[in-house]
């Protein structure tokens, strides 16, 4: 009897981890697959990136990325029309945002899969002196974040970067890029972000938010 009821609670365990891996999968984000037609628009507010605007300049845009013909295209919306983005930072910074960015500054945004718990070690040169930056990228959370484009699941990611450079022979100079955003698999997009340059240059803050998603009608959920 004693070895009946060994074996029946050994089964019980091996059924309950059987029962609990589906909904630990779903806590995974593979890379995803895009289809003709897929379209997001994003807010982009940038502070304090145009000093020559005032002490404290604000800029605030609405950016489109469209996936068509196997690749992204990135726009800007005007006051009367909606025209292509001319500046490859700008691009880039857009293509960042559904995993598409190009460079290691940018393209280490989102490495899949995505689960609670990865972090990831980042090391690349920025600006004109090809400055060293070391960044440390980690997924601490799932959270539910709401923005202009809908209620979505979210994977939680923090990146801080560090960077510095010789200011003369005694002395460094120190700054810091912070960033937290939140990717959600039904978008397949970070739906918002949150930058800031902080240290010894002058600081800067860039928030992005979601505020329009379609995709294409034939893809299966």
């Amino acid at each position: 009897m004693k070895l009946l009821d060994a074996l029946l609670t050994i089964a019980v365990v091996f059924s309950s981890l059987f029962t609990l891996s589906p909904a630990h999968a779903q806590e995974q984000a593979a890379a995803p697959v895009f289809q003709e037609g897929d379209t997001w628009q994003f807010k982009v507010m940038d502070k304090d990136f145009a000093r020559s605007l005032g002490p404290s300049s604000v800029s605030t845009r609405t950016h489109e990325v469209v996936y068509t013909n196997g690749d992204f295209q990135a726009y800007v919306f005007g006051e009367k029309r909606k025209q292509p983005v001319e500046s490859d930072a700008r691009k880039n910074l857009l293509f960042s945002l559904v995993g598409k960015a190009e460079g290691e500054a940018l393209k280490s945004y989102l490495q899949f899969p995505l689960f609670v718990g990865k972090e990831c070690r980042v090391e690349y040169t920025y600006g004109q002196r090809h400055r060293l930056m070391l960044g440390r990228v980690g997924v601490t959370k799932m959270e539910d974040i709401s923005t202009q484009a809908g209620n979505f699941r979210t994977f939680k990611i923090e990146r801080q970067d560090n960077g510095s450079v010789a200011k003369n022979s005694v002395a460094l100079r120190k700054w810091f890029f912070t960033s937290t955003y939140y990717y959600s698999p039904e978008t397949r997009s970070i739906v918002r972000l949150h930058w800031e340059l902080s240290g010894d240059a002058n600081p800067e803050v860039r928030d992005i938010e979601l505020i329009e998603f379609s995709r294409n009608s034939g893809r299966q959920p």
